[in-house]
């Protein structure tokens, strides 16, 4: 089985690449709020 948090975290990478591809100047921790709206 996929541990729910581990899958969370996995695609939560996946973004954050996605993020730095599309916006190299984005900060981390803009990265960190958008994911986190993203989840809600």
């Amino acid at each position: 089985t996929v541990d729910k948090k581990g899958l969370l975290l996995y695609e939560a990478a996946a973004l954050v690449a996605q993020f730095q591809r599309a916006k190299p100047s984005l900060k981390q921790e803009d990265i960190v709020h958008v994911y986190r709206r993203h989840t809600e």
